[in-house]
């Protein structure tokens, strides 16, 4: 449904826009020195550019991702720059569970709770 066509869209065009880049020369692949990605989807597609999964895999992953996560109800929140998230997370705890749950990269951590 629709649903599936936009988290399929979130892989499918960043890898669309690589492919347009390096069909016109603005890009070489042999010039890209690392791939990432934000999020499943974006994370999937970086797997797909660097050869580690087929787009078919990697569409699999994101709904396989999205249906284990069906009912959740975690809530979770990117905190960037220098922030003291601890004090944030103190206050916070006294109206239910939060942690910090992924330490991204420095100056990015992502905080969830319930």
């Amino acid at each position: 449904g629709d649903e599936r066509a936009r988290r399929d869209a979130w892989v499918v065009l960043p890898l669309a826009a690589l492919e347009a880049k390096l069909r016109s020369g603005q890009l070489a692949r042999a010039d890209v020195g690392a791939v990432c990605g934000f999020g499943t989807a974006g994370e999937a597609a970086a797997l797909v550019f660097c050869g580690a999964l087929s787009l078919e895999a990697a569409l699999e992953l994101v709904d396989a991702r999205h249906d284990a996560l069906k009912g959740v109800s975690a809530k979770a929140v990117s905190v960037v720059g220098d922030v003291d998230v601890e004090d944030g997370l103190a206050d916070a705890s006294k109206h239910g569970e939060i942690a910090v749950s992924h330490d991204l990269c420095p100056g990015v951590r992502v905080v969830s709770g319930s």
